[in-house]
């Protein structure tokens, strides 16, 4: 159903490191964070006195980290599909420049860390080989033949937050953090699970199914969607239930950022049941539920 490849990034690793930084996460790698801290400060505060949007450029930095060899490179189209070719000129050197000390930080405190990634992996990729298609034709059976692509890339990155990772739409790639077991708190979901719901947000943007959506809002809204449908698949897996429980546990163990004023696990859960009693067209429900976050549909 689909063919995914594998990879581990030392790049990647930075990138999702200073990005959950950021963002104030807290790092189960307390030594790493010490050791990055003041580049990733500098160029939070070179991102900001630029103007950039900042979700949208970590989004699109780690998922070209794979594709695209040079920092110099990497930062320059970046910046044009963020902020465009114009402004991406004046930009590059200096986020380069940035992304240059937060990777020589990194390597300085971890160099080996590359070499350990695929090794950590591996009881990852053997769960996937072994029930990933079961997992996708459940989340195809809940929502839309259209959802799952037919070939996607997992980047393996360094376990920073002790349990992470995001999905790249435009890139048809997510990195995960390679863990050796699940992350705590009960109940405890199976990194299995994460990776399903990372691969299962790759193609939800298709304009068939998310044309009423805002480009900027469409990767928040395309975690959220994913966390239930895993969740019903992950039971008609026998592998976790669907509940409450464990939608809130998704939310906390995934490191899904939510919208401020609402209750995201009140929200899925209506929309949820929703969705099941009147079996709407996927795109249909996808397009309710960025409504019910309190974002309008894009005209």
């Amino acid at each position: 159903m689909m063919r995914v490849t594998w990879t581990a990034s030392f790049r990647a690793s930075c990138l999702h490191a200073a990005h959950a930084m950021a963002l104030g996460q807290v790092a189960a790698d307390v030594r790493l964070a010490e050791a990055i801290a003041e580049p990733v400060h500098a160029l939070r505060v070179a991102l900001q006195a630029a103007a950039v949007p900042r979700d949208a450029l970590w989004r699109h930095l780690t998922g070209l980290a794979v594709i695209v060899d040079s920092l110099r490179d990497l930062a320059e189209r970046a910046l044009t599909k963020t902020v465009g070719a114009g402004r991406a000129g004046q930009l590059t050197s200096r986020l380069a420049a940035s992304l240059a000390a937060v990777e020589s930080a990194m390597r300085r405190a971890a160099p080996e860390l590359d070499a350990d990634l695929l090794p950590r992996g591996a009881a990852l990729r053997q769960a996937w080989d072994e029930r990933g298609s079961e997992l996708l034709h459940a989340v195809v059976r809940w929502t839309d033949p259209q959802v799952v692509v037919s070939e996607a890339q997992v980047v393996l990155v360094h376990p920073f937050l002790g349990g992470g990772g995001a999905a790249h739409l435009p890139y048809n790639n997510v990195h995960i953090e390679a863990l050796s077991a699940a992350p705590l708190p009960e109940p405890v979901l199976p990194e299995l699970l994460r990776l399903t719901w990372l691969l299962a947000q790759l193609n939800l943007d298709v304009p068939v199914l998310s044309e009423h959506i805002d480009g900027q809002r469409l990767p928040a809204v395309a975690e959220l969607a994913m966390v239930p449908v895993t969740l019903q698949a992950a039971e008609d897996a026998g592998m976790a239930r669907l509940s409450l429980e464990t939608l809130d546990a998704a939310l906390q163990v995934w490191h899904i950022v939510t919208p401020p004023d609402v209750d995201p696990v009140e929200i899925l859960w209506r929309w949820w049941g929703t969705y099941l009693e009147a079996q709407p067209r996927w795109h249909v429900a996808f397009t309710a539920l960025d409504r019910m976050l309190g974002r309008p549909a894009a005209p």
